[in-house]
């Protein structure tokens, strides 16, 4: 996933298209955004022996301190967003 992909993610209508897999610039785009907390479904690709670092673990948990919520139901979260304009 890139800076581009959450860009496109915040006027997605599909919440069941495809998903990437998460970038340096995504994460850095959290961070730029002050993104306090990831609570979502997808994350990390699994590691493969030629698999780049797991950015969103590495980077956004490991250095940037932002806690990960994995299996949250996206869709019940993003109406209590949408509620309270966030």
């Amino acid at each position: 996933m890139t800076a581009d992909d959450l860009a496109a993610a915040e006027r997605r209508q599909d919440p069941f298209g495809p998903l990437p897999v998460t970038s340096l610039s995504a994460v850095e785009r959290t961070a730029e955004r002050e993104v306090c907390l990831y609570a979502g479904d997808i994350g990390d690709k699994l590691p493969e022996p030629s698999a780049a670092v797991p950015v969103l673990h590495n980077i956004g948990l490991a250095q940037l301190g932002m806690p990960l919520i994995d299996c949250v139901n996206v869709a019940e979260l993003a109406g209590v967003c949408a509620e309270i304009e966030r």
